[in-house]
Order: structure tokens, then C-alpha cells, then sequence
């Protein structure tokens, strides 16, 4: 989401399933026109079991921009929503497992530039009425918060809470360790105040 892609001048995705990256791949080849694609992924997703897609997923479908939250209940039963993207969706699920409680959506923006407008009004429609958070992995002066944010204060009126890092000089702490204790940390405030005492997604 840098200043370059202003005007639509290239796309910026980030696929959280390999049939993402499969139909958005896809898409770039099939067009009538080009536009530069910067794909952002961590090798780790190659590895993920979560972000496996079945066969069917490649056949069937297209590239989808925002993904809702498919184990969401209700929408009027849920009282945050939580935009984010591509890898970092699935630790939020596996966390939201652990603490067994679904009052709270993660939807994910797997496109972010041009920004999808339309899909994230949809969004913001069906969970009318609940707190809307941006959470990522990075500092909060890197990743796409700044970008996101605001594009849905100029568009829809709308400033999403920030979870995640305080801001920081590096993008990384540069220790293994330190950093998995960090985002230990950092799981354990989200938990605490984002997702409720005791672990719960809502307060």
C-alpha cells in the first residue's frame, strides 16, 4: 500500500489460501490489459495447513478481494469485527479456538491496492452496530494500518481501532526469542483487551 499505487497505478494482495494465490495469479494472466502485482506472502504459508485449499477451490471461483469471516454466527450477534490479512487471519482463528468463543469476526483484506471499497462497505453493512478493529503483525507504524485506516476514514466515515505492536524503528525485534516473546506478549494484551477478560472475544 505505498504512495505508488495511487490512481491504480498496481495492485497489492495478499493471498491467505493457495487458492488465492492461485485465481489471483490466474486473473493476472487472463486480463486484456497489465498492471504491475506485487503478491506479499511469508514462506511460512507454504507450509501452513490452514491455508491449504482443496481441489475444488482451484476449479471453482475467482480471487476474492475481502474474505468474511465463514465461522462468524449471526451478524447480529457479533460485537467486533477485525480486519487483517493474509497469514496473520489464521493465527487469529487458532487463537479464537483456544479461548472458545466466536462472538467476534476476523475478516480478511487479501486485496489492498486498489482498495475494495465496495467489498469492505458490504462488510461494515452486515456488522452494523459493532466496534471495528484493524489488527496485524507488524509495528503500527508499518504494515497496511496506516493505509487502511485511512481509506475507510475518507470512504466511509469510519476510524478502526488499532491492535498490534506499538510503533517501532525495526520491523523486527532481530532475536528469535525475543520475538516470539513479544508476540506472546502481545497476544496476551490483545486477549485482554480486545478480546475480553478471561480470553473471551467480546466484552
Amino acid at each position: 500500500a505505498s504512495p505508488m499505487a495511487a490512481c491504480d497505478n498496481f495492485e497489492a494482495v495478499y493471498p491467505s489460501t493457495t487458492a488465492q494465490l492461485f485465481h489471483v495469479l490466474r486473473r493476472q494472466l487472463k486480463r486484456n490489459f497489465r498492471k504491475p502485482l506485487v503478491i506479499m506472502t511469508p514462506k511460512s504459508m507454504l507450509r501452513l495447513p490452514a491455508a491449504q485449499s482443496v481441489g475444488s477451490d482451484f476449479v471453482q471461483g475467482h480471487f476474492q478481494r475481502v474474505i468474511d469471516d465463514p465461522d462468524a454466527k449471526k451478524a447480529p450477534l457479533i460485537s467486533r469485527v477485525y480486519f487483517c490479512t493474509g497469514k496473520y487471519f489464521h493465527e487469529l482463528v487458532a487463537q479464537r479456538e483456544i479461548v472458545a468463543d466466536h462472538n467476534c469476526a476476523f475478516v480478511r483484506i487479501e486485496q489492498l491496492a486498489p482498495f475494495p471499497a465496495e467489498d469492505v462497505e458490504s462488510i461494515l453493512k452486515k456488522y452494523r452496530g459493532a466496534e471495528m478493529h484493524w489488527v496485524q503483525e507488524e509495528p503500527r507504524n508499518m504494515g497496511a494500518y496506516r493505509f487502511v485506516q485511512a481509506q475507510m476514514l475518507d470512504l466511509f466515515g469510519v476510524n478502526p481501532k488499532y491492535v498490534g505492536r506499538p510503533d517501532s524503528a525495526t520491523p523486527a525485534v532481530g532475536s528469535t526469542k525475543a520475538h516470539e516473546k513479544q508476540a506472546h506478549a502481545n497476544g496476551e494484551k490483545r486477549r485482554r483487551d480486545n478480546f475480553g477478560e478471561g480470553g473471551s472475544c467480546s466484552k
